[in-house]
């Protein structure tokens, strides 16, 4: 998902495993940062599942806030489609 020149990504694979990893690329300087997630005031929702083969979009909020919405995907095999976070 691209946003103000930043593509970021969640979830994928790591050895065959689903991860819940959040990775932003600065698409100007080429670097990867790897933010983290656990101070983010006040919390929003529920931390996503680990996952793969699944969609995310932002969602703009008051004051210019967005937010990540994740869609769908597998964890360990099973079907996540219905599942919304």
């Amino acid at each position: 998902m691209a946003f103000e020149k930043q593509l970021i990504v969640f979830g994928g694979v790591h050895q065959r495993a689903p991860i819940d990893q959040l990775a932003v690329l600065n698409t100007t300087s080429w670097l990867w940062t790897l933010p983290a997630t656990d101070h983010v005031e006040p919390p929003r929702g529920e931390t996503p599942l680990p996952r793969f083969c699944h969609s995310t979009t932002l969602m703009w909020r008051e004051a210019g806030r967005c937010e990540m919405v994740v869609m769908g995907g597998a964890i360990d095999g099973y079907d996540l489609l219905r599942c919304v976070v």
